[in-house]
């Protein structure tokens, strides 16, 4: 029963997840006419004659839980679309551009409601989601090249990828050529800057990682003496949290 119930619960976050797209989209729909108010969502709500509870229940933060989810949307259609090509034959930097111009392709129907999302960001209520918003999509995008670092390359990429996303779309927005060609090209340029920045970041890989060799020879001394400490105390159980070295050394 145990099974069972882990399968209901899964159909059930599955099936919201689904309606919070289908929410999500109506919403997009409308934005050009209402903005992103609450109109527009009672708009999306009443073309599926859902209830104020269901819309509750889908989007309990409302709009900025919104906009969170175009984002999370536009991520996993862009990953779709990189399920269906050989990206083994393709090099890392052509799998990365390929997932951020597909994810641009994916909002070009709603682009006047990305263009709105963005009026939104200087308020503190919307502003402060969008840097983890964005590293989640280069986290992804990263993960699905293949990408496995988990040094200081591991946050490099993903700093250096959140700003070719937020720059190249900034430029889409604004961006009137025929399929957006002057995008894509704007796209290329901003990928041969970050691997050219990476690349001269590698070159002070040996003094980071010099730095870090430096600092962990305090850090281990500095828990070894707490560790001294902590087996020579005689006080009580009772009295523990005031021994010395009883606190943990970060």
């Amino acid at each position: 029963w145990r099974l069972k119930e882990r399968m209901m619960t899964k159909k059930k976050a599955e099936d919201l997840d689904a309606l919070r797209d289908r929410i999500m989209l109506a919403v997009l729909d409308n934005v050009p006419f209402d903005g992103w108010t609450p109109k527009a969502v009672e708009h999306a709500r009443d073309m599926f004659g859902l209830g104020q509870a269901d819309i509750d229940a889908a989007f309990p933060n409302g709009i900025p839980q919104l906009l969170d989810q175009m984002a999370d949307w536009a991520d996993r259609q862009a990953l779709a679309h990189m399920e269906a090509l050989d990206l083994d034959a393709m090099r890392v930097r052509d799998r990365i551009t390929v997932a951020v111009k597909a994810r641009l392709e994916a909002l070009a129907p709603h682009k006047d409601a990305v263009r709105r999302s963005f009026a939104l960001l200087p308020r503190p209520r919307y502003g402060g989601q969008v840097p983890q918003s964005v590293w989640r999509t280069a986290d992804r995008f990263w993960i699905k090249a293949g990408d496995t670092a988990q040094d200081y390359n591991h946050y490099t990429k993903r700093g250096l990828l959140s700003g070719v996303i937020i720059s190249t779309t900034l430029f889409w927005l604004n961006d009137s050529s025929e399929d957006h060609e002057a995008s894509w090209k704007f796209l290329d340029r901003r990928i041969d800057n970050v691997l050219t920045m990476g690349k001269a970041l590698g070159r002070f890989k040996p003094v980071f990682e010099t730095a870090e060799k430096a600092a962990s020879g305090p850090r281990k001394f500095a828990r070894k003496l707490a560790g001294m400490a902590g087996k020579d105390s005689a006080a009580p159980a009772s009295d523990a949290s005031t021994a010395p070295g009883s606190e943990a050394v970060h």
